[in-house]
């Protein structure tokens, strides 16, 4: 979300256990529900992926951002079992709890076959994965098998006319524009 905003022009920071960007001119704070801090005041905060709370591992991160930020207003974003929870939450702690639902603009349902190849993969289809990591990696995986035009770009980056040298940020970021700009989808 940071990229995103910081080329829309919003100055973020971003914090993670991987990666720390952070400037004192950022005007927002995108970071991983553990990376959530009680410290800073904020004016608007939203966690997404509020369902997770329940995760017998993971769930306590969700519970001390939803507990312990210190937000004028928070917006929850996630499925709908976790409502009865956040309902009886708010009760304990005198909050008011506004509850607005929007309508998925699309249809989404699960195979009852799972995908063995990512030959197998459809338009339309999508992967769930936990990690921002693992997906690149699977995007990436994808369109090596799926994109022949791929291989041919990965072998041919160039950087401003250059070849790219052995930098990892600047052949990634060609790697992830090429990618955006020929999703498997288009296929």
């Amino acid at each position: 979300m940071a990229e995103k905003l910081n080329e829309e022009g919003i100055r973020c920071s971003l914090k993670t256990g991987q990666e720390k960007s952070i400037s004192e001119f950022d005007t927002h704070t995108s970071c991983t529900i553990e990376m959530c801090t009680s410290r800073e005041e904020y004016d608007i905060a939203v966690i997404d992926e509020i369902q997770m709370i329940s995760d017998p591992q993971r769930g306590f991160a969700w519970s001390n951002a939803l507990l312990g930020i210190r937000a004028k207003e928070l917006h929850l974003c996630g499925d709908q079992r976790s409502l009865q929870l956040i309902s009886k939450l708010c009760l304990l702690t005198h909050d008011t709890l506004k509850i607005r639902e929007y309508q998925r603009m699309s249809t989404l349902r699960v195979d009852h076959q799972p995908i063995r190849s990512f030959k197998d993969l459809r338009p339309g289809d999508c992967i769930v994965g936990f990690s921002k990591k693992i997906l690149f990696q699977m995007k990436k995986a994808i369109n090596e098998k799926l994109d022949p035009e791929y291989q041919k770009q990965l072998r041919n980056l160039k950087l401003d006319g250059k070849f790219v040298k052995k930098n990892k940020n600047s052949k990634w970021k060609k790697i992830n524009k090429y990618l955006d700009e020929n999703p498997l989808d288009n296929k």
